[in-house]
């Protein structure tokens, strides 16, 4: 049996009228990155909707994306990547702007951004560089193997590799590296 956790108003701007729903949570598996995880995933019944019947489920009208959200969320917890807070916090720790993260882990920019701001899942491959960003060895030995394929990439990006190497390096020496 189904029971409703809460019931919720919601004002709909388009015919400017409250509607009611009751909210249930369900657990359920969710295929996320061709792997499956369990999650509670959260939908809205209309008040007098059958709550048994799926057709009636809607997502969150405040938050069409929660449910996608909570994936991505326990899909990173159960396989161990990064959140988007992680990655920003780790970045502008290290005293990295988007561009010069992305360009120095071969990364799109947009690609980047999407993740940091929880729009799209990292692959496993850009969680792999991304880990850079958290190991200061591997980042030094990155940049130290890969100098001048950095600094061409940087350059044709319109980009300051002296600066950013300086950053790195600075970062490096609060981490005794």
């Amino acid at each position: 049996m189904i029971n409703p956790t809460t019931q919720i108003k919601y004002h709909n701007i388009v015919t400017d009228k409250d509607e009611h729903y009751n909210v249930i949570e369900l657990e359920e598996k969710a295929q996320v990155a061709e792997e499956t995880v369990m999650n509670t995933h959260r939908y809205w019944v209309p008040i007098n909707a059958d709550i048994s019947n799926r057709d009636n489920y809607l997502e969150p009208k405040t938050d069409p994306d929660f449910n996608i959200h909570a994936d991505f969320a326990e899909y990173r917890k159960q396989f161990n990547f990064l959140t988007p807070a992680e990655i920003k916090a780790t970045r502008e720790r290290i005293g990295l702007s988007l561009r010069e993260t992305a360009t120095l882990l071969g990364m799109g920019f947009s690609t980047l951004s999407n993740i940091e701001r929880d729009l799209v899942l990292q692959s496993y491959t850009q969680q792999l560089k991304l880990d850079y960003l958290t190991e200061p060895t591997q980042l030094k030995k990155l940049v130290s193997m890969h100098h001048s394929l950095i600094e061409s990439r940087f350059e044709g990006r319109g980009l300051n590799a002296k600066k950013m190497f300086q950053t790195i390096n600075t970062y490096l020496k609060t981490q005794n590296l």
